[in-house]
């Protein structure tokens, strides 16, 4: 559900977000130069990763996919783009809001579902909105776990986290869609959605950091989103977060053995795409 303009989305056609989500802040590619003539501030850089690879390698790789659309152009172009961030170890290390954002969804997962949904939005501060229609619930509750940040890291985070609750909302009963049904959720559910974001996340940085390939392309939108669907898709089939022996539905993710797990499953899935 991403878009090679980085979260801008496409000029034309259907939106890629539901009328509930918040929209993301746009943001510009990290190759892109701010215009000297636009009036304020210059938006903050995002997180460099460590450039211990060839960005220019990532670059055509990628672009020769684009091209003919082989399966081994992409994962020649998926372990291209790992290393020039520096292996799994960099991309992991500087995906700082991708990390926070995961773990803050997971526990609130967690919660809904060992406190209930009700206990869970007093804790956010949401009990308010206790009985309200599910999207304004859901609106709010992405407001709190991935809030708008100046850094083009976070605005990819939240972008992850929107797409992967609006997967959520699709699966819960169409006849009478409640918050409440977070409570139904088992653990391996929940596994599932933290796996989700997780390669949400990872397919939004890397559209964002090469997107502007496929943008560049003399190719119709059509056959981007083709693209970047098939990249989307690849990801998802590679990544496959091992959570061992912890239980997620007790344990927070944002401290101690909870963090360090997330810090895991983020490294093993740039792994996954860099052994592909």
């Amino acid at each position: 559900m991403g878009t090679s303009k980085s979260n801008e989305g496409p000029q034309q056609g259907t939106p890629l977000l539901p009328p509930w989500a918040p929209t993301p802040e746009p943001v510009a590619p990290p190759d892109e130069k701010a215009d000297p003539k636009k009036k304020g501030p210059p938006a903050p850089a995002p997180p460099i990763p460590r450039q211990t690879g060839d960005w220019g390698r990532a670059r055509a790789d990628l672009s020769r996919y684009a091209n003919d659309g082989r399966q081994g152009r992409l994962r020649q172009a998926a372990r291209s783009y790992v290393r020039a961030s520096g292996g799994a170890g960099g991309a992991r290390a500087s995906a700082i809001a991708g990390r926070s954002t995961v773990s803050r969804f997971g526990n609130f997962l967690s919660s809904a579902v060992t406190q209930g949904v009700q206990r869970t939005l007093q804790d956010l501060g949401l009990g308010a909105l206790v009985g309200e229609p599910i999207e304004i619930v859901f609106s709010a509750i992405a407001d709190k776990i991935a809030p708008n940040g100046a850094l083009n890291e976070e605005a990819i985070a939240r972008k992850a986290v929107l797409d992967t609750m609006a997967e959520l909302l699709d699966q819960f009963s169409q006849d009478k869609q409640k918050i409440e049904q977070l409570e139904s959720l088992d653990k391996k559910s929940v596994e599932d959605l933290v796996t989700k974001c997780v390669s949400a996340y990872v397919f939004e940085r890397w559209l964002h950091e090469l997107g502007l390939v496929l943008e560049k392309k003399k190719v119709s939108e059509t056959k981007i989103l083709k693209l970047e669907s098939s990249i989307k898709s690849f990801i998802e089939s590679a990544v496959k977060c091992d959570f061992k022996d912890f239980d997620i539905l007790h344990i927070d993710l944002m401290s101690g053995a909870g963090r360090r797990l997330i810090d895991r499953i983020f490294e093993e899935a740039y792994s996954a795409l860099e052994s592909v």
